[in-house]
């Protein structure tokens, strides 16, 4: 399949559809993070066991991986603008349904479809911010991108503590968050990348053709997953008290928002592979550094800041690096993929995590992430010497 819309245009006009796909994207993304908390919080105020709500996560991952290897297939057949305008309607009415559902079981399923449905429209909004963005400029688009999904995420977890999990406020705030993402895509819908009905791409084999790029994201994925679920625990275990080892995870949030648009001015004007060893190299040092600051609030902060702003970068410079690579059909599919790595990341760090934050409370769960950057960092710096830099692999 080919991409049939305007060639990545360098005029103004491009400027709008971009927009629309970044505002369609954050919009979902402030429903998600206002979804995910939610109902483990719900489930536990019903006096459901945290095993219970970890398989319960676990199933909406599971949606996600799914939702990799055919959303190519959906949008060839009904069109990638159609797509991202159903998704958001449908999720919004899945999310609201919950709080009438008193049956959990049936929550199992729902979340699956939600969480389907929603990297449908993950997927295809960053497929479409990639290949409408000229070249030279999709770093700073993905910088965009990221810091505005960044911010999404932000107000999304705000929204929550300003609502509570109590009655049936949040679970409307947070379809009608989901659903106002269809309205970018609604209004936007002229200019979406359409593909032409050819055989469905298989996303396995990007793993192959675009390693580098499908490797980095991983690699966040566990990082990012394992410090979501455990850096308060971490921080608890470690001597903070509860405001303080939440504040530690915020400064991972805040670095993320902060650095983006930094990373992607450099992602424009380097070698991104260059740029993606670099900060494996930042993400393998903060964490192996952590657990001897650690006790200390105020460097920990700096260096949860600095760490987390820095190694977001992996997943920004990761996209914008396959976007360098790659055009229509071959994009498409190696979008998947790289979505397909963020969730097997996602579904393999906090487990890991969980258990050496037991065995090890202070080094443990650092140094597992460490171990993650590290392996990444000697791959990347082997292909940057086995092959030239102004080869982009």
């Amino acid at each position: 399949m080919t991409l049939s819309a305007s060639p990545p245009a360098a005029d103004k006009q491009a400027v709008i559809p971009l927009l629309a796909a970044v505002a369609s994207i954050t919009s979902v993304g402030m429903g998600l993070s206002l979804m995910s908390p939610l109902l483990s919080l719900v489930l536990e105020a019903k006096g459901f066991s945290d095993s219970l709500i970890g398989l319960n996560t676990m199933i909406g991952a599971i949606g996600a991986l799914v939702s990799t290897l055919i959303t190519t297939t959906i949008a060839r057949h009904i069109g990638v603008s159609l797509t991202m305008i159903l998704t958001p309607f449908l999720t919004a009415g899945l999310v609201l349904s919950l709080y009438f559902i008193s049956w959990i079981p049936a929550w199992f399923p729902i979340r699956f479809a939600i969480v389907f449905g929603l990297t449908v429209h993950f997927i295809l909004s960053e497929f479409w911010i990639v290949s409408g963005s000229a070249s030279h400029r999709r770093g700073f688009w993905m910088a965009i991108y990221a810091t505005s999904l960044s911010v999404g995420f932000a107000i999304g977890t705000l929204t929550l503590s300003l609502t509570g999990s109590q009655g049936v406020l949040p679970f409307a705030i947070c379809a009608g968050l989901i659903l106002f993402g269809a309205v970018p895509a609604i209004l936007a819908r002229h200019h979406a990348p359409r593909l032409e009905r050819e055989q469905p791409t298989q996303p396995l084999k990007y793993f192959f053709m675009v390693p580098l790029a499908i490797f980095a994201v991983g690699v966040f994925a566990f990082s990012e997953s394992s410090v979501m679920a455990m850096m308060p625990l971490y921080g608890l275990g470690t001597g903070h008290v509860e405001s303080d080892a939440s504040l530690l995870l915020t400064a991972v949030m805040l670095g993320g928002v902060v650095f983006q648009l930094p990373i992607g001015f450099l992602s424009d004007r380097m070698d991104r592979r260059v740029l993606l060893t670099a900060i494996a190299l930042v993400g393998t040092a903060g964490l192996v550094f952590l657990p001897f600051v650690i006790t200390s609030f105020w460097a920990a902060v700096t260096i949860l800041f600095v760490w987390g702003g820095i190694t977001a970068g992996l997943y920004t410079v990761g996209l914008a690096h396959l976007g360098s690579r790659l055009t229509g059909n071959a994009l498409a599919g190696a979008n998947s993929a790289f979505v397909l790595s963020y969730s097997l990341g996602m579904i393999i760090g906090p487990p890991l995590s969980g258990i050496v934050l037991d065995v090890s409370p202070v080094y443990g769960f650092p140094l597992l992430s460490a171990a993650a950057f590290l392996t990444f960092f000697l791959y990347a710096a082997h292909r940057l010497r086995v092959q030239p830099v102004s080869e982009s692999t």
